[in-house]
């Protein structure tokens, strides 16, 4: 088994000062450790620190080096910047990413008013792209869900771990974050649920596992946990093989490949089980409210978006009034 090192830490969000010395920039970072310090998630003030890094360099080439230097006029310059930018493999940004960049402008300039930094909001009157409902971009069927939840080789230990994500991934619909992040305290095997600890927005809930992913748990704990764990004492639930817990983006990495391997590409990675969980479970006749408490959604209206892609019924009452699908039905049972 390979050594265990420790896993080097660094402190949540910084903002980066070596990149970009401004005053506007030495803003940045007081507005990120005040984000720190009031309770912000790790991702947020890593989302924040690298889009006003960017904003602050983008600033600084164009002689732009305090805050009151920008405008509504500059910022809608930048709004265009971000709409013309191209990434590295030429596409442009999605319009969600520029939403998320141009929404952590408006609430640092919101903060510095509020600091008395500024005496007017330069982005008070930011009008942010108009965004769509798309669908989620794939959801499996159940015999495509089980032939994927049947790529691992559990008769190993990251075998026995990696169907066992799968399984949690499938009956709870929890995101990737979320299951990153379980501990071994946080699984009830006899009550057959799950704690969610500090999930979207910092909030706990418990979700049912269901008696197949308890099983699967109860199965990779006994056995399989205590190998990768070694002598580790971290109270993490899923863990790599240095007994260390598997980060999220490792995560999408294994779900990734078992859905390439179960002959499904381009659907992304562990979503994918989130979007089928729900849409499934509405299928089978799920309260659309239970299935929002499932999810974590704060906003009915996220959970939503799953009654656009759940159509069973639909199909079924299409199948049963439409008059082209009752006289084809006729016709072919007068044909037998």
């Amino acid at each position: 088994m390979p050594q265990k090192t420790p896993r080097k830490t660094r402190p949540p969000g910084g903002f980066p000062v070596h990149r970009c010395s401004t005053p506007l920039a030495m803003h940045c970072k007081q507005f990120i450790d005040w984000a720190q310090t009031h309770g912000y998630s790790e991702a947020t003030l890593k989302g924040w620190s690298r889009f006003l890094i960017l904003f602050c360099l983008w600033c600084q080439d164009r002689g732009l080096m305090r805050a009151h230097e920008v405008s509504g006029a500059v910022l809608d310059r930048y709004q265009r910047y971000l709409f013309l930018k191209r990434k590295s493999n030429g596409d442009a940004l999605t319009l969600k990413s520029q939403c998320v960049q141009l929404w952590c402008l408006r609430s640092f300039f919101r903060w510095m008013q509020k600091q008395k930094h500024l005496s007017n909001n330069p982005a008070l009157e930011m009008v942010l792209p108009k965004l769509g409902k798309p669908l989620p971009r794939r959801t499996l069927s159940q015999e495509e869900a089980e032939k994927v939840l049947s790529g691992p080789d559990t008769s190993t230990a990251t075998g026995l771990r990696d169907r066992t994500i799968l399984e949690v991934f499938y009956s709870t619909g929890i995101r990737r974050s979320e299951l990153a992040y379980l501990k071994l305290g946080d699984v009830d095997l006899d009550g057959k649920k799950l704690t969610v600890r500090k999930g979207k927005n910092k909030k706990d809930r418990v979700v049912p596992l269901g008696q197949r992913a308890t099983h699967w748990l109860r199965r990779y704990i006994g056995s399989a946990r205590l190998v990768l764990a070694g002598r580790s004492e971290e109270p993490w639930l899923f863990m790599t093989l240095l007994g260390q817990n598997i980060r999220p983006m490792k995560l999408g990495d294994i779900v990734r490949n078992f859905l390439k391997k179960g002959g499904i590409e381009g659907a992304g990675a562990c979503h994918v089980f989130r979007h089928t969980c729900a849409t499934l479970m509405l299928d089978n006749g799920a309260d659309i409210r239970m299935i929002q408490e499932l999810l974590g959604h704060e906003d009915l209206s996220s959970t939503q978006l799953y009654t656009r892609v759940s159509i069973g019924k639909l199909e079924q009452v299409h199948a049963a009034t439409h008059p082209s699908e009752v006289a084809y039905s006729r016709n072919q049972e007068r044909a037998k």
